[in-house]
């Protein structure tokens, strides 16, 4: 009697759970019983043909932006390092990690980029602390967002990772996440606070625009090619990049189409981190050569799909984002 009484608590004690669990979370029980396949994110791209008009690649430096790069020689940063500060689009093994590698061939076209893939070997491939999935302007600052294995207590990643890495460059691209919940004054009131921290330890911005339209009407990148114009900083504009491609290089809501860095086959269109690493590359070329007083070298024109073989342009759907809290990882 005594085991029967204890089997019925049990039960009604694992079927208190159960009930529990979908009160608080409808789709417990149905996760219970996924598989570990994720699903496939058969989302549209979301885009915009609104953006900055700025050139693609940031050509011309400003006598400002050469006084941050010197300042921060002076400070002991190191002139053979940048740093990245980002999100997923920023991440290894994607963002511009296959030139510290063999994975990549430039061609005659860009051979004159091999000058500068020596200059920064390792950088290249870094697994930066500031560069993650889901990050956006507010969690850089964050130290629960940290990587304890390399950052100290209470060490937020932005911090951590100058600290590793002693970067004269960085790349700044932020705003697909948080397009859902941040406003423009937080964005933009965050990315300051970033290019701030970036120019008081002498390491130059390299400002980007992203190819996604999640938060509408472009109005981030719009405020990237503002904070660029005021603290006089190179613009990487590759939104108008990605424009020349099919859905902008995207694949899904707002992740690119990947392929490896390979620049040699005339006439093959290029996929979205194809071009953004090739422009990437580029603009880290065209700002090192004018901060050393280098000159600089005019970059061949990025094949662009070919008419033939580009999609027409769709007229991007209106539809809000699907709503994701800005705690969880893309």
């Amino acid at each position: 009697m005594k085991v029967k009484t204890l089997s019925r608590t049990v039960l009604m004690i694992l079927m208190a759970v159960l009930w529990g669990l979908s009160l608080f979370d409808p789709d417990g029980l149905t996760a219970l019983a996924a598989t570990a396949t994720p699903t496939p994110d058969n989302r549209a791209p979301i885009f915009t043909y609104k953006g900055p008009e700025d050139p693609v690649l940031p050509l011309v430096v400003s006598a400002r932006a050469r006084q941050i790069y010197q300042a921060g020689l002076e400070q002991g940063n190191d002139p053979r390092a940048f740093a990245k500060v980002g999100d997923c689009n920023s991440r290894i093994p994607l963002f511009l990690a296959p030139f510290d590698g063999q994975q990549y061939r430039l061609g005659p076209r860009y051979a004159y980029l091999q000058a500068t893939i020596d200059r920064f070997a390792d950088s290249f491939q870094r697994d930066s602390v500031s560069a993650r999935d889901g990050f956006s302007t507010s969690s850089v600052f964050a130290p629960l967002q940290a990587d304890p294995s390399q950052c100290f207590a209470d060490e937020a990643p932005v911090v951590c990772e100058f600290r590793l890495t002693r970067p004269s460059l960085v790349f700044i691209s932020l705003g697909t996440n948080g397009a859902d919940w941040q406003t423009d004054e937080s964005y933009e009131r965050g990315m300051r606070k970033i290019i701030e921290y970036a120019i008081e330890h002498g390491a130059l911005p390299i400002l980007s625009t992203k190819a996604d339209d999640l938060e509408g009407d472009a109005r981030f990148n719009f405020i990237v090619q503002k904070l660029a114009r005021e603290y006089e900083l190179p613009l990487w504009n590759f939104w108008k990049a990605a424009r020349d491609l099919p859905s902008f290089g995207l694949e899904r809501s707002y992740h690119l189409e990947w392929e490896k860095p390979v620049f040699d086959t005339p006439g093959a269109p290029l996929t979205g981190w194809q071009m953004r690493n090739l422009t990437a590359l580029q603009s880290l070329d065209g700002v090192w050569r004018a901060v050393t007083h280098q000159p600089i070298i005019s970059p061949a024109p990025w094949p662009a799909s070919t008419p033939t073989l580009q999609a027409p342009r769709p007229t991007p759907t209106v539809r809000p984002p699907a709503k994701r809290h800005r705690w969880l990882e893309e």
